[in-house]
């Protein structure tokens, strides 16, 4: 079996997703369902929630074989995002590395790493 090729260009697909999901289905499936994906086509409307993307995908692909499908995760302006979370295993957010860079000052209790790195940020190496 060969992939699908899309029907829609990107744009086309976002902006009929998102017209859908706005109209019909948000104010149904927003409350309790914080982080869940939304699974919709965007032919026919026909739409379904789950954990994940590819969870939510399985089921409509189970009831619209040829479904051209945009997703929605509930409560989030974004499906995924790029990158690695800021947040450590508590759920507390972490400092970036350029916040730590900065706050790496010599003197400090427990700095003594983090103040030669000071040292490199800071040389003047126009001497």
């Amino acid at each position: 079996m060969y992939p699908q090729q899309p029907r829609y260009s990107p744009e086309e697909t976002a902006r009929r997703g998102d017209e859908i999901y706005e109209r019909e289905v948000r104010a149904r499936v927003e409350a309790g369902n914080h982080g869940k994906v939304v699974a919709i086509d965007i032919e026919t409307g026909a739409n379904t929630l789950d954990e994940n993307a590819l969870a939510a995908a399985k089921l409509l692909c189970a009831q619209h074989p040829n479904a051209e499908i945009w997703f929605v995760r509930v409560g989030h302006r974004a499906l995924h995002r790029i990158g690695r979370s800021c947040d450590n295993r508590n759920g507390q957010r972490r400092p970036s590395s350029e916040y730590l860079a900065a706050r790496a000052r010599p003197g400090r209790a427990g700095a003594k790493d983090r103040g030669r790195a000071w040292s490199y940020l800071t040389s003047d190496d126009s001497t």
